[in-house]
């Protein structure tokens, strides 16, 4: 691709899990998928992620893209479930990253509380 600079796939069941109900079945192979691509697209600028409860597998993958991926400025991976594992590889990969200016984590569980309801253990390594 030498023309798509910002691709949306916000609540778009990229992992198999229905955004309102949590039904489904987890699978990575979706945001597996976008990973790859980002290794080899320097094109795409905006990558809206968010609301596809990509879990912290799903954040390692898309972070391994980050660290070769020199086009993308601005990624959206709020409401993702990443939680603290997939934040901690996430800020590894904006060590060797130079381009992204724009990154939204938002209710992404960095610290393991879900933000609706409360539950989980607390912990400040995705922090």
């Amino acid at each position: 691709n030498r023309v798509l600079t910002e691709l949306d796939l916000c609540y778009s069941m990229l992992c198999g899990i229905q955004p309102v109900g949590g039904r489904g079945t987890y699978t990575a192979a979706g945001i597996e998928a976008i990973a790859e691509a980002l290794k080899v697209n320097h094109v795409l600028t905006t990558l809206k992620l968010g609301g596809n409860n990509i879990r912290s597998s799903g954040a390692s993958a898309i972070a391994e893209a980050l660290k070769v991926n020199a086009g993308l400025t601005a990624l959206n991976l709020s409401r993702d479930a990443i939680g603290p594992s997939g934040a901690a590889a996430t800020a590894d990969a904006l060590k060797a990253n130079r381009v992204l200016t724009e990154l939204d984590l938002c209710y992404s569980m960095l610290c393991g509380i879900q933000p609706v309801g409360g539950r989980g253990t607390y912990t400040a390594a995705g922090i």
